[in-house]
Protein backbone atom coordinates (compact mmCIF):
# COMPACT_ATOMS: atom_id res chain seq x y z
CA UNK A 1 0.00 0.00 0.00
CA UNK A 2 3.09 2.14 0.90
CA UNK A 3 4.55 1.71 -2.12
CA UNK A 4 1.17 2.89 -4.83
CA UNK A 5 1.28 5.64 -2.85
CA UNK A 6 4.78 6.33 -2.95
CA UNK A 7 4.01 5.66 -6.67
CA UNK A 8 0.76 7.51 -7.29
CA UNK A 9 2.37 10.77 -5.33
CA UNK A 10 6.08 10.29 -7.68
CA UNK A 11 3.05 10.18 -10.90
CA UNK A 12 1.49 13.57 -9.51
CA UNK A 13 5.09 15.38 -9.33
CA UNK A 14 5.47 14.39 -12.94
CA UNK A 15 2.00 15.32 -13.91
CA UNK A 16 2.15 18.57 -12.20
CA UNK A 17 5.94 19.70 -13.67
CA UNK A 18 4.67 18.88 -16.96
CA UNK A 19 1.93 20.46 -17.05
CA UNK A 20 3.95 24.00 -15.85
CA UNK A 21 6.48 23.31 -18.41
CA UNK A 22 3.50 23.36 -21.33
CA UNK A 23 2.03 26.88 -19.73
CA UNK A 24 5.01 28.30 -19.25
CA UNK A 25 6.52 30.32 -21.98
CA UNK A 26 9.69 28.71 -23.43
CA UNK A 27 12.53 30.61 -22.99
CA UNK A 28 14.77 28.84 -25.25
CA UNK A 29 13.21 30.07 -28.21
CA UNK A 30 15.55 32.55 -30.07
CA UNK A 31 14.76 36.39 -28.83
CA UNK A 32 14.43 37.39 -32.59
CA UNK A 33 11.96 34.73 -33.13
CA UNK A 34 9.71 36.33 -30.06
CA UNK A 35 10.58 39.80 -31.48
CA UNK A 36 9.09 38.77 -34.68
CA UNK A 37 5.71 37.55 -32.62
CA UNK A 38 5.56 40.44 -31.21
CA UNK A 39 6.10 42.40 -34.55
CA UNK A 40 3.61 40.76 -35.98
CA UNK A 41 0.84 41.33 -33.08
CA UNK A 42 1.96 45.05 -33.94
CA UNK A 43 1.01 44.31 -37.45
CA UNK A 44 -2.12 43.32 -36.73
CA UNK A 45 -2.87 46.11 -33.87
CA UNK A 46 -2.44 48.81 -36.48
CA UNK A 47 -4.82 46.91 -39.01
CA UNK A 48 -7.47 47.38 -36.82
CA UNK A 49 -6.42 51.07 -36.07
CA UNK A 50 -4.83 50.90 -32.52
CA UNK A 51 -1.73 52.65 -32.60
CA UNK A 52 -1.10 52.86 -29.31
CA UNK A 53 -0.93 48.79 -28.53
CA UNK A 54 1.28 48.37 -31.41
CA UNK A 55 3.63 51.28 -30.10
CA UNK A 56 4.16 49.16 -27.21
CA UNK A 57 4.40 46.04 -28.95
CA UNK A 58 7.06 47.00 -31.19
CA UNK A 59 8.89 48.43 -27.71
CA UNK A 60 8.76 45.35 -26.37
CA UNK A 61 10.18 43.51 -29.49
CA UNK A 62 13.09 46.53 -29.26
CA UNK A 63 13.75 45.51 -25.52
CA UNK A 64 13.92 41.86 -26.72
CA UNK A 65 15.87 41.97 -29.88
CA UNK A 66 17.72 45.76 -29.99
CA UNK A 67 19.03 44.84 -33.21
CA UNK A 68 15.17 44.89 -34.57
CA UNK A 69 15.54 46.91 -37.73
CA UNK A 70 11.82 46.35 -38.89
CA UNK A 71 11.04 47.53 -34.58
CA UNK A 72 12.31 50.78 -35.03
CA UNK A 73 10.98 51.69 -38.37
CA UNK A 74 7.30 50.48 -36.93
CA UNK A 75 8.04 52.22 -34.26
CA UNK A 76 9.24 55.68 -36.19
CA UNK A 77 5.87 55.24 -38.81
CA UNK A 78 3.58 55.35 -36.07
CA UNK A 79 5.71 58.77 -34.61
CA UNK A 80 5.34 60.29 -38.17
CA UNK A 81 1.33 59.56 -38.10
CA UNK A 82 1.18 60.96 -34.52
CA UNK A 83 2.97 63.83 -36.29
CA UNK A 84 6.06 63.49 -34.17
CA UNK A 85 8.77 64.03 -36.64
CA UNK A 86 11.65 64.90 -33.55
CA UNK A 87 10.95 61.70 -32.08
CA UNK A 88 10.98 59.95 -35.47
CA UNK A 89 13.69 61.67 -36.63
CA UNK A 90 15.61 60.30 -33.58
CA UNK A 91 13.89 56.76 -33.64
CA UNK A 92 15.69 56.38 -37.33
CA UNK A 93 18.85 57.92 -36.41
CA UNK A 94 18.99 54.61 -33.51
CA UNK A 95 18.91 52.60 -36.70
CA UNK A 96 21.86 53.78 -38.62
CA UNK A 97 23.78 51.13 -37.08
CA UNK A 98 21.42 47.97 -37.90
CA UNK A 99 21.49 48.81 -41.61
CA UNK A 100 23.41 46.74 -43.91
CA UNK A 101 21.66 45.45 -46.88
CA UNK A 102 20.30 47.87 -49.68
CA UNK A 103 16.59 47.05 -49.11
CA UNK A 104 17.19 48.18 -45.62
CA UNK A 105 18.61 51.58 -46.60
CA UNK A 106 15.64 52.06 -49.07
CA UNK A 107 13.57 51.37 -46.57
CA UNK A 108 15.19 53.62 -43.98
CA UNK A 109 15.19 56.31 -46.80
CA UNK A 110 11.17 56.28 -47.43
CA UNK A 111 11.18 56.85 -43.25
CA UNK A 112 14.01 59.41 -43.66
CA UNK A 113 11.64 61.16 -46.41
CA UNK A 114 8.64 61.05 -44.51
CA UNK A 115 9.55 62.33 -41.13
CA UNK A 116 10.75 65.29 -43.51
CA UNK A 117 14.25 64.86 -43.04
CA UNK A 118 15.60 65.26 -46.82
CA UNK A 119 19.36 64.99 -46.48
CA UNK A 120 19.59 61.60 -44.50
CA UNK A 121 16.87 60.23 -46.64
CA UNK A 122 18.83 60.94 -49.90
CA UNK A 123 21.93 59.16 -48.00
CA UNK A 124 20.49 56.27 -47.46
CA UNK A 125 18.95 55.86 -51.03
CA UNK A 126 22.19 56.48 -51.93
CA UNK A 127 23.30 53.71 -50.03
CA UNK A 128 20.82 51.81 -51.48
CA UNK A 129 21.67 52.55 -54.96
CA UNK A 130 25.26 51.80 -54.24
CA UNK A 131 24.24 48.00 -52.93
CA UNK A 132 21.87 47.43 -55.50
CA UNK A 133 22.67 49.14 -58.66
CA UNK A 134 20.74 47.23 -60.87
CA UNK A 135 16.96 48.04 -58.84
CA UNK A 136 15.58 51.10 -60.47
CA UNK A 137 13.37 51.84 -58.26
CA UNK A 138 15.46 52.68 -55.84
CA UNK A 139 17.38 55.30 -58.29
CA UNK A 140 13.86 56.59 -59.12
CA UNK A 141 13.26 57.13 -55.13
CA UNK A 142 16.36 59.32 -55.64
CA UNK A 143 15.71 61.22 -58.66
CA UNK A 144 12.34 62.15 -57.55
CA UNK A 145 13.54 62.75 -53.73
CA UNK A 146 16.52 65.14 -55.48
CA UNK A 147 13.67 66.70 -57.83
CA UNK A 148 11.55 67.61 -54.85
CA UNK A 149 14.46 69.41 -52.62
CA UNK A 150 14.64 71.27 -56.07
CA UNK A 151 17.69 69.63 -57.41
CA UNK A 152 17.11 69.60 -60.45
CA UNK A 153 20.38 68.84 -62.31
CA UNK A 154 21.06 66.04 -59.78
CA UNK A 155 17.62 64.27 -60.57
CA UNK A 156 18.06 64.38 -64.21
CA UNK A 157 21.62 62.69 -63.94
CA UNK A 158 19.82 60.25 -61.67
CA UNK A 159 16.79 59.52 -63.95
CA UNK A 160 19.75 59.86 -67.27
CA UNK A 161 21.84 56.62 -65.84
CA UNK A 162 18.87 54.56 -65.33
CA UNK A 163 17.59 55.35 -68.33
CA UNK A 164 20.68 53.60 -69.47
CA UNK A 165 19.60 50.51 -68.49
CA UNK A 166 15.57 50.32 -68.55
CA UNK A 167 14.77 53.49 -71.14
CA UNK A 168 10.80 52.80 -70.87
CA UNK A 169 10.08 53.07 -67.29
CA UNK A 170 7.04 55.59 -66.40
CA UNK A 171 8.81 57.14 -63.38
CA UNK A 172 12.38 57.96 -65.65
CA UNK A 173 10.53 59.00 -68.07
CA UNK A 174 8.08 61.09 -66.04
CA UNK A 175 10.68 62.17 -63.88
CA UNK A 176 12.80 63.71 -67.23
CA UNK A 177 9.53 65.62 -68.28
CA UNK A 178 9.03 67.45 -64.76
CA UNK A 179 12.85 68.29 -65.21
CA UNK A 180 12.46 69.51 -68.90
CA UNK A 181 9.25 71.40 -67.80
CA UNK A 182 10.94 73.40 -64.50
CA UNK A 183 13.82 74.40 -66.70
CA UNK A 184 11.31 75.82 -69.57
CA UNK A 185 11.93 72.92 -71.94
CA UNK A 186 8.10 72.33 -73.05
CA UNK A 187 8.19 70.48 -75.87
CA UNK A 188 10.53 67.99 -74.49
CA UNK A 189 8.66 67.65 -70.91
CA UNK A 190 5.61 66.86 -73.12
CA UNK A 191 7.53 64.23 -75.28
CA UNK A 192 8.45 62.46 -71.93
CA UNK A 193 4.67 62.86 -70.48
CA UNK A 194 3.27 61.49 -73.16
CA UNK A 195 5.85 58.51 -73.76
CA UNK A 196 5.53 57.73 -69.21
CA UNK A 197 1.10 57.65 -69.97
CA UNK A 198 1.95 55.28 -72.48
CA UNK A 199 2.58 53.17 -70.10
CA UNK A 200 0.61 54.58 -66.94
CA UNK A 201 -2.85 56.33 -68.73
CA UNK A 202 -5.09 56.66 -65.98
CA UNK A 203 -2.52 58.48 -63.45
CA UNK A 204 -4.11 61.58 -62.46
CA UNK A 205 -1.02 63.19 -61.52
CA UNK A 206 0.55 62.48 -64.67
CA UNK A 207 -2.39 63.66 -66.65
CA UNK A 208 -2.45 66.96 -65.09
CA UNK A 209 1.65 67.24 -65.21
CA UNK A 210 0.86 67.19 -69.10
CA UNK A 211 -2.09 69.40 -69.27
CA UNK A 212 -0.54 72.16 -67.66
CA UNK A 213 2.84 71.74 -69.90
CA UNK A 214 -0.03 71.74 -72.65
CA UNK A 215 -1.57 74.85 -71.27
CA UNK A 216 2.19 76.36 -71.15
CA UNK A 217 2.28 75.69 -74.49
CA UNK A 218 -1.12 77.12 -75.86
CA UNK A 219 -2.73 73.98 -76.74
CA UNK A 220 -6.10 73.79 -74.16
CA UNK A 221 -7.82 71.88 -76.02
CA UNK A 222 -4.87 69.18 -76.28
CA UNK A 223 -4.85 69.88 -72.22
CA UNK A 224 -8.72 69.43 -71.84
CA UNK A 225 -8.26 65.94 -73.36
CA UNK A 226 -5.76 64.71 -70.63
CA UNK A 227 -7.66 66.27 -67.74
CA UNK A 228 -10.96 64.90 -69.44
CA UNK A 229 -9.64 61.59 -68.78
CA UNK A 230 -8.14 62.72 -64.89
CA UNK A 231 -11.52 63.43 -63.93
CA UNK A 232 -12.87 59.73 -65.22
CA UNK A 233 -10.10 58.41 -63.66
CA UNK A 234 -10.41 60.07 -59.80
CA UNK A 235 -13.08 62.46 -59.57
CA UNK A 236 -12.02 64.07 -56.40
CA UNK A 237 -8.23 64.87 -58.05
CA UNK A 238 -7.75 68.57 -56.70
CA UNK A 239 -5.64 69.97 -59.74
CA UNK A 240 -7.41 68.53 -62.35
CA UNK A 241 -10.61 70.61 -61.08
CA UNK A 242 -8.22 73.75 -61.25
CA UNK A 243 -6.24 72.94 -64.35
CA UNK A 244 -10.04 72.61 -66.02
CA UNK A 245 -10.67 76.13 -64.63
CA UNK A 246 -7.38 77.02 -65.89
CA UNK A 247 -8.39 75.16 -69.67
CA UNK A 248 -12.09 76.39 -69.69
CA UNK A 249 -11.19 80.47 -68.51
CA UNK A 250 -8.08 79.97 -71.77
CA UNK A 251 -11.13 78.86 -74.19
CA UNK A 252 -13.49 81.56 -73.12
CA UNK A 253 -16.16 79.47 -71.49
CA UNK A 254 -16.58 80.94 -68.37
CA UNK A 255 -19.83 79.42 -66.78
CA UNK A 256 -17.60 75.82 -67.03
CA UNK A 257 -14.35 77.55 -65.68
CA UNK A 258 -16.39 78.49 -62.58
CA UNK A 259 -18.02 75.15 -62.45
CA UNK A 260 -14.74 73.49 -61.75
CA UNK A 261 -12.84 76.16 -59.73
CA UNK A 262 -15.98 76.30 -57.56
CA UNK A 263 -15.33 72.15 -57.03
CA UNK A 264 -11.97 72.79 -56.48
CA UNK A 265 -12.44 75.32 -53.69
CA UNK A 266 -14.80 73.25 -52.01
CA UNK A 267 -12.48 70.06 -52.35
CA UNK A 268 -9.40 72.04 -51.31
CA UNK A 269 -11.67 73.42 -48.07
CA UNK A 270 -12.42 69.60 -47.54
CA UNK A 271 -8.78 68.77 -47.43
CA UNK A 272 -7.82 71.19 -44.99
CA UNK A 273 -10.87 69.71 -42.49
CA UNK A 274 -9.26 66.32 -42.95
CA UNK A 275 -5.50 67.91 -42.66
CA UNK A 276 -6.87 69.80 -39.24
CA UNK A 277 -8.46 66.48 -38.10
CA UNK A 278 -5.70 64.34 -38.63
CA UNK A 279 -3.40 66.90 -36.40
CA UNK A 280 -6.02 66.34 -33.85
CA UNK A 281 -5.99 62.72 -34.02
CA UNK A 282 -2.62 62.74 -33.70
CA UNK A 283 -2.53 64.80 -30.47
CA UNK A 284 -5.51 64.36 -28.93
CA UNK A 285 -6.98 60.80 -30.63
CA UNK A 286 -10.74 60.81 -29.85
CA UNK A 287 -13.50 58.45 -31.22
CA UNK A 288 -15.61 61.24 -32.55
CA UNK A 289 -12.55 62.53 -34.19
CA UNK A 290 -11.53 59.51 -36.15
CA UNK A 291 -15.64 59.07 -36.83
CA UNK A 292 -15.56 62.57 -38.69
CA UNK A 293 -12.26 61.77 -40.54
CA UNK A 294 -13.96 58.94 -41.68
CA UNK A 295 -16.97 60.83 -42.66
CA UNK A 296 -14.62 63.28 -44.59
CA UNK A 297 -12.45 60.43 -46.35
CA UNK A 298 -15.75 59.14 -47.85
CA UNK A 299 -17.02 62.18 -49.29
CA UNK A 300 -13.12 62.46 -50.89
CA UNK A 301 -13.98 58.31 -52.19
CA UNK A 302 -10.81 57.60 -49.93
CA UNK A 303 -12.43 54.13 -49.01
CA UNK A 304 -9.79 52.20 -47.40
CA UNK A 305 -8.43 55.44 -45.45
CA UNK A 306 -12.35 55.69 -44.18
CA UNK A 307 -12.14 51.96 -43.09
CA UNK A 308 -9.20 52.48 -41.38
CA UNK A 309 -10.34 55.79 -39.39
CA UNK A 310 -13.41 53.67 -37.98
CA UNK A 311 -11.69 50.76 -36.88
CA UNK A 312 -9.32 53.41 -34.92
CA UNK A 313 -12.29 55.05 -33.34
CA UNK A 314 -14.19 52.12 -32.19
CA UNK A 315 -10.61 51.11 -30.78
CA UNK A 316 -11.35 54.15 -28.68
CA UNK A 317 -14.66 53.53 -27.62
CA UNK A 318 -16.20 50.14 -28.38
CA UNK A 319 -19.70 51.41 -27.62
CA UNK A 320 -19.55 53.41 -30.90
CA UNK A 321 -22.18 53.66 -33.45
CA UNK A 322 -21.26 53.01 -36.43
CA UNK A 323 -23.54 54.93 -39.14
CA UNK A 324 -23.88 52.71 -42.19
CA UNK A 325 -22.46 53.39 -45.33
CA UNK A 326 -24.36 55.76 -47.65
CA UNK A 327 -22.04 55.67 -50.92
CA UNK A 328 -20.16 59.15 -51.41
CA UNK A 329 -21.21 62.69 -52.22
CA UNK A 330 -18.06 63.86 -53.17
CA UNK A 331 -17.71 67.54 -52.13
CA UNK A 332 -19.27 68.82 -55.54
Amino acid sequence: MIKQRTLLATGCIFTLFFFIQACTPSTSTPPETRAANLRLDARFAMEYGDQEYALEKYREALNLFPQDLDARLGIADIQMRKRRFTEAAETLQGALPLVKEGEHWAALGQAFQAARLPDQAAVAYRKSVEQLPGNLAYQIALGNLYFESGLTDSAASIYQFARNSNPNLPGIQRGLGRCFARIGLIDSAVVYFTRALAQDPNNSDLLCEQADARLRLGAAEDALVDLQRSVQSNPYHIQTRYLLGRAWTTLGNKSKADLHLGVFQRQKELASRILALEHAGAERPSAETFQMLAYLYRQRGQDSLARSSLQRATSLNPMLTVPQETGHNGAF
